[in-house]
């Protein structure tokens, strides 16, 4: 009976794998259409930038080189001038005189999650008629809004955003979580959209009307939130629109990282999405397509029964391969042969490790995460009443089917 139901769960999260696969196909990645348009709204990009390494310098001078015909502002905030970033910024700034950018000094906001706090800010000085919000690690190839503001024309889409991939890995653990990223979760976020409408944003790039968020009361309703970008998805789709997938991919780049920080960074995301989906969370494990086969075979142990474990196992080495190179846009790149194993045994116990602890650590702090995605900080009793601001909604953040859950990167 034990063999039965392994075999029934191998071959579940089989199915699971092709409709992922087939999800991510039919999409029309990458993919640029010919936009002529009738008028050109104004564009504020905000961009809240804490710290810098090697790669950000290049991911923010991407956003000065925008070909949109349209007017532009972008705006570049930092919490104080003693952060690093503040003199990188200042550099490229000098180097484009001509750029529409600003460096901004974001003053102290009281909000829990910080980057709100700089786009509290960011938006008090914003003009534009369409706000773009992106991560400061984000590189954008130069078509990117050209693509993507067009799509807002239609009167039923609320946000546009962009799925993004893990450009460089210069680590063992980073290029994990470049599989993690660059195979599974952008497929899974196309798996869960033929499922149900997405009904969450991704933050690393977020294309929206100014008066949208006025009228969900502006950043300061996020200004708790760790999933920020996820729960202002949630509140455009409960005004009645919807959010739209741009063709085009942003790059990240991916600091270098040892395994205890990556894997701080990975169970941070299992521990919110937990606490605020148990259901989903929980079934999420149906899809490992590497540990139902293990032990299916390790059951049964036949020889006929190890054949096709083997075989299943191999279709995700496969799949793995397919999705990766589609994704990336480089066919030579086949360490998803043996990342897909891996990458599953690791996501095995990451969800178990997600169960064992009650906080999460963000930026050197750690917080505790209330049923309905809001912050605490650590020393707050378990049942304490979070300090929400008022206009904040009181709703759960959402996940992406059986896959991995959107992320704030």
């Amino acid at each position: 009976m034990l063999a039965t139901a392994f075999a029934c769960l191998a071959f579940l999260s089989a199915t699971l794998m092709i409709s992922q696969w087939v999800a991510a196909v039919r999409f029309p990645l990458h993919q640029r259409t010919p936009q002529v348009r009738a008028s050109l709204p104004s564009i504020s990009i905000l961009k809240p930038v804490t710290g810098a390494d090697s790669g950000t310098a290049e991911a923010l001078e991407s956003w000065l080189n925008q070909a949109y015909p349209g007017s532009i502002e972008i705006l570049f905030g930092v919490g104080s001038q003693n952060d690093p970033a503040f003199p990188l910024v200042q550099q490229l700034l000098d180097r484009h005189p001509k750029a529409p950018a600003r460096l901004i000094v974001c003053p102290h906001h009281p909000a829990l999650n910080r980057k709100v706090g700089k786009l509290i800010h960011l938006a008090q000085v914003a003009t534009g008629k369409i706000v773009v919000v992106s991560d400061a690690d984000v590189s954008a190839p130069t078509d990117l809004l050209a693509q993507a503001v067009p799509l807002l024309d239609a009167p039923t889409i609320g946000l546009v955003h962009c799925l993004y991939r893990i450009a460089n890995a210069p680590t063992p653990a980073t290029r994990w979580e470049a599989f993690v990223v660059n195979v599974d979760f952008w497929s899974q976020v196309l798996q869960n959209q033929t499922l149900k409408p997405i009904n969450y944003a991704l933050g690393a790039v977020m294309v929206f009307r100014r008066h949208t968020l006025d009228q969900l009361g502006g950043f300061e309703s996020l200004a708790n939130v760790l999933a920020d970008d996820n729960r202002l998805g949630r509140r455009i789709v409960e005004q009645g629109l919807r959010t739209r997938f741009c063709p085009v991919v942003v790059d990240c780049r991916a600091a270098p990282a040892d395994w205890p920080s990556v894997w701080r960074h990975q169970l941070r995301w299992a521990i919110t999405i937990r606490v605020c989906q148990p259901g989903p969370y929980f079934l999420s494990i149906l899809a490992n397509g590497t540990l139902w086969p293990l032990l299916w075979a390790a059951a049964a142990r036949s020889p006929g029964v190890i054949a096709v474990a083997s075989a299943l196992i191999g279709l995700r080495m496969i799949q793995a391969i397919s999705l990766q190179s589609r994704f990336t846009q480089n066919p030579r790149d086949w360490t998803g042969i043996g990342l897909a194993p891996l990458k599953d045994m690791l996501q095995v116990a990451l969800w178990a490790s997600a169960f064992l602890h009650q906080q999460v650590v963000w930026r050197g702090a750690r917080f505790r995460i209330s049923p309905d995605g809001q912050l605490q900080p650590s020393d707050a009793p378990a049942d304490a009443t979070p300090v929400v601001p008022p206009a904040s909604a009181q709703n759960a953040l959402s996940s992406s089917g059986f896959g991995i859950p959107p992320q704030n990167r």
